[in-house]
């Protein structure tokens, strides 16, 4: 059967979640797109300007010092997630999730929940899945033809974790399933982090992805309930429910799509970004290419997989997941600007909708020594790329565990290249990175 990556059925964006439905609200001009593609100036200048600037004739206010990013993602009470509504909707309004709690103390019941099924002591095996799946793929291109393009993302990047959630998570996804699957997980998200102006369009993808999703999530845990054994997280969340009535079937889906939404999109969105800056000689950041291979390569020979995985933090750090995560202030908000333009104490006005952008702090000089040095011995704590304080991302320590074996066994093929043309460069669909072609040599 011929496998369809996300976004290029040949429906032409006639599949409710195609994602192809977004591509209109994605085009951008060519003067914004090359903002966007060397974005480390203009945050520099505000960080020196405007630390906390009042887009004129909007409701929007763009924050972009270290401190004052940190500042407003832990003032919960003040700054919320603009997404709480759209995972309830996405749960068909029948639960919430941890992704869409502001409230501390709930916040806090939602983490204990989650973490008594998504155990740390799981991550080994989480990581041996990745490898196993991660070679058998690339093992089978090298059967179909060395030398051939391969399509690291479609085939690759995205497939793996769908994968790990087949066999961790314990979701029946059979492999003519995927490519559905990591549409209505890219839907989702694009829907939830990627719309904060409600477009439509989004709303429209995203519904319908958690409409389609939702049928293979309540086979799951039926399956589960009646196999009454086994070590997945599905069977761990039915296991609590003799104990805690209070976990029913809609409760466990709502967790199950939480999950599912956070793990695949964001692990597309950092590896497909990783793979992007460190392989060959693609147009994002091409100046600084040379710092990126050198350390990636020292780590990959040494077998070191911590300092693998921290190299590929730091090249996150120059190429992120996103600018930085969207809230809707709640009560006016008092901050001290400190910039050249509004010195003194500035206050986001209820109502405002704020980017606090983890991408500007991140290159802080006030707090990141060297910002545009590429250090692999950066202070974890200087990392923002899966957020901060409440709604710092849940499994994040399971992205590490699924991206670097993934993207270790991609790195080591010999005579690993982009593809030549139009091929190798870096292809989305909607907000989400969806074809890269590369070559290597077995």
């Amino acid at each position: 059967m011929t496998r369809t990556a996300p976004g290029s059925g040949s429906s032409g964006g006639g599949r409710p979640t195609d994602l192809k439905r977004l591509s209109s609200a994605e085009r951008k001009s060519k003067l914004l797109q090359a903002v966007l593609n060397n974005p480390l100036w203009i945050f520099g200048l505000l960080r020196t300007i405007a630390p906390v600037l009042r887009i004129p004739g909007t409701r929007w206010v763009v924050v972009t010092r270290f401190d004052h990013v940190k500042q407003v993602l832990a003032a919960n009470h003040a700054f919320h997630v603009p997404w709480a509504q759209k995972v309830r909707l996405l749960n068909d309004g029948k639960a919430p999730f941890l992704l869409g709690v502001d409230n501390s103390t709930e916040h806090r019941e939602f983490l204990k929940l989650l973490m008594e099924v998504f155990r740390r002591e799981d991550l080994p095996r989480v990581a041996a899945l990745a490898e196993s799946e991660a070679t058998k793929i690339l093992d089978g291109h090298v059967r179909t033809g060395v030398g051939n393009d391969f399509d690291a993302i479609s085939d690759l990047i995205t497939r793996v974790p769908v994968r790990i959630c087949r066999d961790y998570y314990g979701i029946p996804i059979a492999r003519h399933e995927e490519d559905a699957v990591i549409e209505w997980a890219l839907g989702m998200s694009a829907y939830m982090f990627g719309d904060p102006n409600d477009d439509p369009k989004y709303a429209e993808v995203g519904l319908a992805a958690g409409a389609a999703i939702r049928p293979l999530l309540d086979k799951a845990i039926a399956m589960a309930r009646a196999r009454k054994a086994g070590d997945t997280i599905i069977d761990r969340f039915v296991a609590m429910h003799s104990a805690d009535p209070r976990i029913t079937d809609d409760v466990i889906r709502a967790n199950l799509l939480g999950m599912v939404t956070g793990f695949v999109p964001t692990n597309t969105m950092a590896s497909g970004h990783m793979l992007d800056a460190v392989v060959g000689t693609g147009r994002f950041l091409s100046w600084q290419r040379s710092m990126f291979m050198g350390p990636v390569k020292k780590a990959l020979a040494a077998r070191d997989d911590k300092r693998f995985f921290r190299c590929l933090m730091e090249t996150l750090r120059f190429r992120p997941i996103n600018p930085g995560p969207f809230r809707i202030c709640v009560e006016d908000y008092t901050i001290d600007d400190g910039g050249f333009l509004g010195r003194g104490p500035k206050t986001i006005p209820n109502g405002a909708k704020v980017l606090a952008s983890t991408q500007s702090a991140m290159f802080d000089g006030r707090r990141m020594e060297k910002g545009r040095k590429f250090n692999v011995d950066r202070a974890s704590s200087e990392y923002m790329h899966f957020g901060s304080a409440l709604h710092i991302c849940v499994g994040a320590f399971l992205a590490e565990a699924q991206i670097t074996p993934t993207l270790r066994a991609l790195l080591t093929r010999k005579g690993l290249r982009r593809a030549k043309g139009g091929a190798g460069k870096l292809k989305r669909a909607g907000p989400f990175p969806a074809h890269l072609k590369v070559q290597f040599d077995g």
